[in-house]
This record gives C-alpha cells, structure tokens and sequence, in this order.
C-alpha cells in the first residue's frame, strides 16, 4: 500500500529513470579496443600523406629557413644601424647579390674551371691509387676487375639512371625558385603569414601558440646565422691550406667543404674524400697532410667554433644529430639528411616550450 501511494505522488519518475538511462546509453564512452584502432589509422594515414607529400613539405621548410635567414640579417642591420625593416632587407638582397656578382667575376672562371676539372682528376687520381696499390698482394686482390665490378653496376642498370638525372635538373630548377621566392615573399612580410597561421587555430590557443612559434624563429634565426658564419670560416680555411699544401683544385675543394658543412658530422666527411683521392695521386705525404688538414678544422670547428657561434641557439648533442640525420635520412631520402639538424632542432623547441608551458600551468 505504501510503494502505491508512493508510485502515485511522484509518476514522473520512471519516466525520469529511463530517460537518464538513455542518455547514459548515448554517452557511454568509445569502447577500450575500439580507441587504439582509431589511433593507428590516424597515424598510417598521416605516415602516407607525410611519405606522398615528403618533398613538397621539405621545400615548404626549406623556403621558411631561407625566410628566416634574409630575417635574420634584415633585423641584425636594423637594430645596428637604425634603418627601418623594409630598408634594411633591401639592403641585404643587394649587398647579396653584389657579393654573388663579385664572387662570379673574380673567382667564378676560376671556380668553375676548377670544378669541371674535377671529375677527370679524381679518375686520373683513383687510376694512379690502383697502379700505386697494385704492388702489395692484398691489394691486388681487393682491386681485382672481379671484385670492382661488384660494386659497380652494369651499364644497363646506370645509363637510365643517368638519362634520369637530366630530367630531374628541371624539377632542382623548380625546387629552387620555389624556396627563393618563399624565402623573399616571408622576410618581406612576416607579421601577415604568422598572423595567418594563428588564424587557423582556436582563439583560446593563440597566445601561446605565438609564443612558441617567436621562440623558434629566434632558435632557427641564431642557428642560420651561427651555420653560415662557420660554412664560411670552413670554406676559407679549407681553401687557404689546400693551397698552402699545393694542393690542385684547391677553390673547388674549399667550396665543396663550405657546402657540405651545412650537414654536421657526415658533410664535412664526404667533402674529405674528393680531398684524399686528389691527394693520393699527388703523394701518399700530401694525403697524410690533407687528411690532418681536414681533421684540424673540423675539430677547431666542433672545439672552438662551435661553442663560440651556438651559445644563443639550440645545441644538439652529436648522438641526436647523428639519431636525426638516420632517421630523416630514412624517411625522406638526401633532403631528410641535408634538413635533419634545423627538423631536430625546431622538434627539440617545440617540446621545451611544451615542458615550459606545462610547468607553467
């Protein structure tokens, strides 16, 4: 008698019951095996657009670097001199290429004669190390036509690769005006593509976003500026003791080791090759002297340079730079290892200002 009289002063209630049970039914969390299933798709399907559109994003970064480069030295002259920014860029665009223009008159003939030199000397060069290494037993049979034939294609599997490489000259061409003219339109107008860029995400995530993007365009801006300045320190003194040593080919190798900088570790190993092989020809003596040349100046380079340039930028330990240009190497190919170290190093400020934000809350 009790529960009917009860039941009767409140008979909204069952109806309240199953309607709170409905909308539980409908609120009831994704299922435990369904959550992971869903993550992995989203990362297969961001692993294919990133591996479809790999080239494209590294000239996308690329042509944000070269931006953050003309930046960079725009913004040192301006707050030297006091000339306003867009003053300031143009001035470094013509001092540019005034010092292109100067470095074609005066030493490109040279450079470039050097440089279309180089490949018949390095085969004069690889030709007298064999005669030379031909008198020891072990090296003749290293040397053997069968064992260098192994690590040598067949003409059939190289000439397409080489027909290819000429058709790939268009798509070098194109890569470069794309990250020139990237790097132009961005120093020019920073502030409309930043703004842009925090347009897309929500307005309650703005302000920090934009903390952290400024945190690593001054990381990448003092990183640029610190490579440039020792590619170039490099290159000078490369050149400069190849030409004490009476080395031949001595502007050409210099400007091989001032590019190959750019990538730490394994670049300034690949420019010693070309190095050694020319010297061999010339001495076993000059290639011991070249060799000791090179080591010098990668360790007053990693020793002296180094922490003197990089104390304002971000500094990779050699294991993570090494780690960034295997990893990028194998992911994107020879752009992935000439752009490992500015990738580790933007991925490094990113999760710093993560942590800095986080303890911050």
């Amino acid at each position: 008698m009790a529960e009917r009289m009860r039941a009767k002063r409140l008979p909204g209630r069952r109806h309240i019951s199953s309607g709170a049970a409905s909308r539980a039914e409908r609120q009831a969390p994704v299922p435990l095996l369904t959550r992971p299933v869903l993550v992995g798709v989203a990362l297969l399907a961001a692993a294919l657009l990133i591996e479809n559109l790999a080239n494209v994003l590294l000239l996308i970064f690329a042509g944000m670097l070269f931006g953050i480069f003309l930046h960079g030295l725009s913004a040192l002259l301006g707050r030297h001199s006091g000339l306003p920014y867009p003053l300031a860029l143009t001035v470094v665009l013509l001092s540019m290429l005034t010092l292109l223009g100067l470095g074609f008159a005066v030493l490109g003939a040279e450079a470039a004669t050097q440089i279309d030199q180089l490949g018949p000397r390095l085969q004069e060069a690889w030709e007298q190390t064999r005669a030379r290494f031909k008198l020891y037993d072990w090296s003749r049979v290293l040397l053997s036509e069968k064992n260098l034939r192994t690590l040598v294609p067949d003409r059939e599997l190289w000439l397409p690769g080489l027909r290819g490489l000429f058709s790939n000259t268009i798509g070098i061409v194109a890569g470069f005006l794309v990250v020139l003219f990237m790097g132009l339109y961005g120093a020019a107008t920073p502030q409309v593509y930043r703004r842009g860029l925090l347009q897309l995400l929500p307005a309650a995530r703005r302000r920090q976003a934009a903390a952290r993007i400024d945190l690593l365009v001054d990381a990448l801006r003092s990183w640029l500026l610190g490579t440039f300045l020792k590619m170039s320190l490099v290159g000078v003194a490369v050149s400069i003791g190849l030409w004490l040593l009476d080395m031949p080919l001595a502007l050409a190798l210099g400007l091989i080791a001032f590019v190959l900088d750019f990538v730490p570790y394994i670049g300034p190993a690949l420019a010693a090759c070309p190095a050694l092989i020319v010297a061999l020809a010339v001495s076993p003596s000059t290639a011991l002297s070249v060799a000791l040349l090179y080591v010098a100046v990668q360790a007053a380079e990693n020793y002296l340079l180094s922490p003197l340039i990089d104390f304002r930028s971000v500094h990779l330990p050699p294991v993570a730079t090494i780690s960034a240009q295997l990893v990028f190497g194998a992911l994107f190919g020879a752009l992935g290892v000439l752009f490992a170290t500015p990738l580790a190093a933007s991925l490094l400020v990113i999760v710093r200002g993560s942590d800095a934000a986080g303890g911050g809350r």
